[in-house]
């Protein structure tokens, strides 16, 4: 499968694997008792903790984290019961249960779709830079750094300075919206 323009570290690896056609999700955890031993292996050794199960919709095992070498078995009593539990097991097994397949579809193709808009979105000619005072992202001739500036043909504003410190921009395109939790903030400054 060719990789997208931009993939991201790992993104390719998903995209394969998905390919390959894994089991289909939702998956879910479960645990399960074994008889495995926990502890350095010397007289204070114990048998048995809990670890745990992927599952598949259909209720079938996907993998288990019984065999783990990164097993980490914490032991616990409550008012009726005790037992010993492998928390990273449990932790790993969660977290690979929220990438199942169907997740990571849905996640890749959201991810398809906003690398589309930006595209769609993208530099634009200088001669179509609106006039209105707008700040705008502007790139010079020779590409190598951007600038955020207010456009108008016969004077160009940076800050409090009147003049690219670069050439003459050739592109421009929109300020990206702030994060979220900024815009929520300001929100709030504003009463909003």
């Amino acid at each position: 499968m060719t990789a997208p323009i931009g993939c991201l570290d790992g993104e390719q690896a998903i995209r394969d694997a998905l390919a390959a056609g894994p089991t289909p999700g939702p998956w879910d955890v479960d645990s399960t008792k074994n008889d495995g031993e926990y502890g350095d292996g010397g007289p204070d050794s114990r048998s048995g903790f809990s670890s745990f199960v992927l599952i598949d919709p259909n209720g079938r095992a996907i993998c288990d984290t019984v065999n783990s070498d990164v097993a980490e078995v914490e032991e616990w009593i409550d008012d009726d019961d005790a037992g010993a539990t492998d928390v990273r097991g449990q932790k790993n097994a969660a977290y690979i249960a929220a990438c199942n397949p169907e997740t990571m579809r849905s996640l890749l193709a959201e991810l398809d779709r906003l690398r589309s808009a930006s595209r769609q979105e993208g530099w634009q000619p200088i001669e179509t830079a609106p006039e209105n005072g707008t700040f705008l992202v502007f790139m010079p001739e020779e590409r190598t750094r951007i600038q955020v500036a207010k456009w108008h043909p016969n004077v160009k504003t940076i800050g409090n300075s009147f003049a690219f410190d670069l050439s003459e921009p050739t592109h421009w395109r929109p300020l990206p919206n702030a994060p979220q939790q900024f815009q929520e903030a300001q929100g709030d400054r504003h009463g909003e």
